[in-house]
């Protein structure tokens, strides 16, 4: 990663926009450059594919044709059904983009999956702990902001049976559950409403 900019205000000229263009996030990496455009929301259709001609149009205007790179796009969350896409796609004549769509939903599920592995890990070495706090402190982040980051039944133990003699046994599952309970100072925090 070379560097990266939050909100850049790029030059609008070829669109609607007066001003300027913002996309939430520029990253020039040496191979390739990156946009991301982040909602909140996973379902509520607020991504805009107008926009993102904007800004694509908009990071053309920014960078001469000597300092373009190949582009990427990414549409986190806000997505209207039916727009998972992954694929180049011609924005201008010429201008071949690759644009790619992802869900809050599905990063969750790859961070819980990446902690399960890590769990299941028999490697001790001081950068495991690491990586599991953080880890543990995204599900946390995606908890605090409404999403469902519970075990589904189907993630549990099938061949374990439980009966009066096999509780005390039960701290000895091959699967640890740990609780970390919510900072108290962020327990009555409802994001939904802010």
């Amino acid at each position: 990663m070379l560097i990266y900019e939050f909100w850049p205000h790029w030059d609008s000229t070829g669109t609607e926009n007066t001003n300027y263009t913002e996309p939430d996030l520029f990253i020039r990496f040496e191979a390739f450059d990156l946009i991301i455009e982040a909602k909140r929301d996973d379902y509520k259709g607020q991504q805009i594919k107008d926009q993102w001609k904007k800004h694509i149009r908009s990071y053309y205007n920014t960078y001469e044709a000597s300092a373009r790179k190949p582009l990427f796009y990414v549409a986190l969350s806000g997505l209207q059904c039916g727009w998972e896409k992954q694929g180049p796609e011609e924005i201008e004549s010429g201008s071949l983009v690759y644009i790619t769509t992802c869900r809050w939903h599905r990063i969750l599920k790859l961070v819980q999956k990446a902690e399960e592995k890590l769990n299941q890990s028999k490697e001790v070495i001081s950068s495991v702990n690491a990586v599991h706090n953080i880890l543990s402190d995204l599900i946390l982040a995606f908890s605090i902001h409404g999403f469902s980051t519970g075990k589904l039944l189907h993630t549990m133990p099938v061949n374990y049976s439980i009966n009066h003699t096999s509780l005390g046994n039960l701290p000895n599952l091959k699967v640890p559950f740990r609780w970390k309970p919510i900072p108290s100072s962020l327990r009555n925090i409802n994001l939904h409403y802010l």
